[in-house]
């Protein structure tokens, strides 16, 4: 919490019972003394994020009873050596900091369950000791080189089999599939799954064995190709596509329990499958998102029955798009509907155009947003 503190001096021996250390925020920290810690051996709880320390003293392995580290948006360019000391340590997160380097002994750090190095510096190589860290539950990385060398390559993730969520960042320099098959295999326990493939030029394929994580609830793909096989997942509740440019999407609509869909940025498909507007299709979808799509002409139309739980509709960024989807008025539940720079739906949804009326005679209740026009 912000108290005004600037430096964190010595301690003193009545401090050895503290177990939490809560210094989050203060923006004009910027410097802890490196006997700060003698007398606080006993901590478990250290939490210095968003302060302006530039770094940990090098005595900081001491802290051996230590279970929860957060560094997150500080100054700190360099980990001490001695953080691999800290083998009681679950919770790392040095996101968002000015990291030049990155302890290889990570490895050791047996106990770990959430690490977080999302966003940090100028670091492209990651050490290949994560792949040691059987017991990580949340592994969040960002955009690194995860395709050779002797550092971590993402294949070494594939015995992190307790893994519940992942975030990933690569950059692709080729094409073809560059997440090679057996890498989730055995990845049972996923339930939130975010990769992202930063060459929006080179779009790449998902490999097959991510069937295998059934528990899946969250998923983000951005410029992936949408395999057939995301269908197959009974269990997810939210699906962002992004720069997943496809003529054609995957039958989405057979999602039996998807809450929310986002598809962004597409500048191939023309027209969405038929299926999206058929009876039951998206039996519990309640937040749809299309937006950015530069080629789209025609919105699905909409049989009675269709997405009978949508509550809320954004639209956004749809030039060539003419009119809205024929049977919108079958949406019995959808309260709000958000539209912005789709110039050409926008003139019919004003009071004076051609689909106010007849929606505002079917969804009374339902709130028209128009931005941009």
């Amino acid at each position: 919490m912000e108290n005004g503190l600037t430096i964190m001096p010595e301690t003193n021996p009545g401090l050895q019972s503290v177990r939490t250390l809560l210094i989050a925020g203060n923006r004009n920290l910027t410097h802890i003394v490196p006997k700060f810690f003698v007398h606080l051996q006993h901590l478990r709880v250290l939490d210095l994020s968003h302060t302006m320390i530039r770094a940990l003293p090098d005595n900081f392995g001491i802290l051996r009873h230590l279970r929860f580290l957060n560094v997150e948006g500080t100054k700190i360019e360099e980990l001490p050596e001695s953080i691999t000391h800290l083998h009681h340590l679950q919770y790392l997160n040095v996101s968002y900091c000015h990291m030049e380097k990155l302890p290889w002994g990570i490895g050791h750090l047996k106990c770990l369950t959430h690490l977080d190095f999302s966003t940090i510096g100028e670091i492209k190589l990651l050490p290949k000791g994560v792949s040691l860290l059987k017991s990580l539950q949340i592994l969040k990385v960002g955009d690194y080189d995860l395709l050779g060398g002797n550092a971590l390559r993402f294949e070494d993730l594939k015995g992190l089999t307790k893994l519940r969520e992942l975030k990933a960042y690569m950059t692709v320099a080729y094409e073809g599939q560059i997440i090679a098959e057996g890498v989730f295999g055995g990845m049972h326990k996923m339930r939130r799954l975010s990769l992202a493939n930063q060459n929006e030029y080179l779009l790449t394929d998902l490999p097959g064995d991510m069937v295998n994580m059934t528990d899946l609830e969250i998923m983000k793909l951005t410029h992936y190709l949408p395999s057939d096989f995301l269908c197959s997942f009974a269990n997810l509740l939210s699906l962002t596509l992004v720069g997943c440019d496809c003529i054609e999407y995957p039958r989405l609509d057979k999602l039996p329990n998807l809450r929310y869909l986002l598809l962004c940025e597409n500048g191939l498909c023309k027209e969405f499958p038929s299926e999206f507007g058929r009876i039951q299709s998206f039996p519990k979808l309640e937040q749809l998102y299309i937006v950015r799509f530069t080629q789209l002409e025609k919105l699905p139309k909409l049989h009675k029955g269709a997405m009978p739980m949508l509550k809320e509709l954004h639209l956004e960024d749809l030039h060539r798009v003419k009119q809205m989807s024929e049977g919108l008025e079958h949406l019995n539940v959808l309260q709000y509907l958000f539209v912005h720079r789709c110039i050409r739906l926008q003139d019919r949804l004003t009071e004076s155009g051609q689909d106010f009326q007849k929606l505002r005679e079917n969804l009374p209740r339902l709130k028209i947003d128009l931005r941009g026009s």
